[in-house]
């Protein structure tokens, strides 16, 4: 029995210096392929004889490569060539059974295999540029080359053009000896994705991205109404390319790379960015203005909290756009306008009414807005060989013959109590103005600054109490009342008076204003005198003034280009009527609304 536990103890004290003799390859493991220099790392757990560690790699000595620390562990780098390698690792250990230090060692199998270095872009991922538009595309190596290194730069779709190759075809440029960099232009063709790769002999290759988008140059108009034709210029398009209009899709024809057709889709209104999308790109937005479908005539009416625009398109009138939503109920005048084209338009406080006039002088009543008509007011129209009246419930026409007046046609009979209006008109070579009131009509000779001279007249009845007119003429203000005619000079900042034939006292009430068609002047007439504005950018700038109080009543309107100017007894208003449909608040001087009257202006 003793001589079993002596032999148990014996091989337990075998077993236990065997395992602590063990040497340990850590890295690199068995059969691993690596990348030179390969990483070793060899551990013991016992002690081991001062200076007996070694290693070999396929039988050749690496011991001096390695470093050993305090804690049973030697590390190297090995630098090592392609193929297979066999790592041995070995000492003289210590074995407590035999209390003597003894040898020992391992092995392990590995592979080495060296990538080769890698060619990289200097761009950073993706590039995106615009159709048309070029960059700098620059490919570097890891370190300065020997001798001239070609690479080849290979675009996989014609998205892309390189250098001076066609779309989509490779293109080689070379990096110069002693240098680790070359760069080509990169172009943008047409809207996509695309990729380049750069490849070189014992290179490995890269790959960048590329994002062309399209771009629009020019809108073919930029405004327009729903379902109007849109030409969008620009590059980079492709086949499938669809405008957007706001987020709106229109419909959309491809015609070239360079053209597109669309189409303004419904249901949209004002100022809107149109963008192309191409190739799952988006191109720079442009504005369009969405306009209502193009009128053939266009009313603007003004009372006294109101700008409104009336479509006369078609015989059936619309109001189409406004501007606040409350006409007086009071409105005193009679606007007349005419289109030059045989439409005459005639509004009051609750009717907007147009009629036909030929050429001689006949009248058809056309397209009517409201049928309540002002008791009072009137308004003149002066042609080369009419004139054309309204007054209340009457439309006239007039042939002027030189100075006289005959009549040619009418609509209605009854003439409104109280009004006056002007318009002047050039008749061999003489500069004439028309005055209509609510009896009768004039005509005066204002071709002398300083003279008037009553030329014509077709008088029914007395002159009216109330109403003034006013018109531009080149550098003069013609302003007419109930008790005459005025000529003022325009050319200063004040008004001045140079011809005038008052008969009598002035009207009490009445505003009328007028516009030239460059908008460098603005004239307001009212009972006790006249006022010259300006239009300053977008600031409306009273310039000068001649005469005395406001009347409390009263409202005209003139339209020139795409501006309407509103008078009233407190001020001017200036509103921009670009886009009818939507009218955007004005530019004011003075903001005390008059109580009464109506105006008119047709483009």
């Amino acid at each position: 029995m003793e001589k079993i536990k002596r032999g148990l103890l014996t091989f337990s004290l075998m077993l236990l210096s065997v395992l602590a003799g063990c040497i340990s390859i850590n890295q690199p493991t068995q059969n691993q392929t690596l990348s030179s220099p390969v990483a070793v790392d060899v551990t013991w757990n016992t002690d081991m004889k001062p200076g007996t560690f070694y290693a070999e790699v396929d039988g050749v000595n690496v011991t001096a490569k390695f470093n050993l620390s305090a804690y049973r562990t030697a590390t190297a780098s090995l630098p090592l060539a392609n193929g297979a390698h066999q790592l041995k690792a070995g000492g003289e250990l210590w074995y407590f059974y035999t209390q003597g230090y003894s040898s020992t060692a391992t092995y392990r199998d590995f592979n080495v295999h060296t990538q080769l270095p890698s060619l990289n872009f200097s761009n950073p991922s993706p590039i995106t540029l615009n159709a048309g538009a070029t960059v700098n595309l620059g490919v570097t190596t890891p370190a300065p080359v020997s001798s001239p290194l070609v690479v080849t730069l290979t675009p996989n779709n014609a998205n892309i053009a390189l250098g001076n190759a066609p779309a989509g075809t490779a293109h080689a440029i070379t990096v110069a000896a002693q240098q680790n960099n070359a760069a080509e232009t990169l172009r943008g063709v047409q809207a996509g994705a695309a990729t380049v790769r750069a490849s070189a002999s014992n290179y490995q290759d890269a790959t960048i991205s590329v994002n062309v988008k399209p771009v629009i140059s020019a809108l073919n108009p930029n405004t327009g109404a729903p379902s109007s034709a849109v030409t969008i210029n620009g590059q980079g398009f492709v086949a499938g390319a669809s405008a957007r209009f706001g987020n709106t899709p229109g419909a959309t024809s491809f015609v070239s790379s360079n053209q597109l057709q669309t189409t303004v889709p419904s249901g949209l209104s004002g100022m809107v960015t149109v963008t192309v999308q191409a190739g799952g790109q988006t191109s720079n937005g442009v504005s369009f203005t969405v306009t209502a479908s193009t009128p053939g005539l266009v009313v603007f009416r003004s009372g006294e909290g109101d700008v409104q625009a009336f479509d006369y398109t078609t015989s059936s009138a619309s109001l189409i756009g406004s501007r606040s939503a409350t006409l007086s109920p009071g409105m005193q005048v009679v606007g007349l306008s005419f289109n030059g084209s045989g439409t005459l338009v005639r509004a009051s406080s609750g009717d907007v009414q147009t009629f036909g006039v030929n050429a001689a002088g006949q009248l058809a009543p056309g397209a009517t807005i409201s049928a309540t008509l002002s008791p009072v007011g009137a308004s003149v129209v002066a042609l080369t060989n009419q004139v054309i009246r309204s007054s209340a419930s009457d439309v006239q026409v007039f042939s002027l013959n030189g100075t006289a007046l005959a009549l040619q046609g009418a609509i209605g009979a009854s003439l409104s109590s109280s009004g006056s209006a002007v318009d002047t008109t050039v008749i061999s070579g003489r500069r004439l103005a028309v005055r209509v009131y609510g009896g009768g009509i004039e005509v005066f000779d204002i071709t002398t600054p300083s003279a008037i001279t009553l030329r014509g007249r077709n008088q029914s009845g007395a002159l009216s109490p109330t109403g003034v007119g006013v018109k531009i003429d080149g550098t003069r203000a013609v302003r007419v009342h109930a008790s005459g005619v005025e000529v003022y000079d325009l050319t200063s900042a004040n008004p001045s008076l140079v011809a005038s034939n008052v008969s009598g006292a002035l009207s009490s009430t009445g505003v009328a204003v007028a516009a030239d068609q460059n908008l460098g002047r603005i004239v307001r007439a009212y009972n006790g005198g006249i006022e010259f504005y300006r239009l300053i950018g977008t600031t409306l700038q009273r310039i000068g003034a001649r005469g005395g109080a406001l009347s409390p009543t009263g409202v005209a309107v003139a339209l020139s280009g795409n501006r309407v100017f509103r008078a009233e007894s407190g001020g001017v208003e200036e509103y921009d009527i670009s886009n009818p449909i939507s009218i955007p608040q004005p530019t004011r001087t003075n903001a005390s609304l008059s109580s009464t009257g109506v105006g008119i202006a047709l483009r």
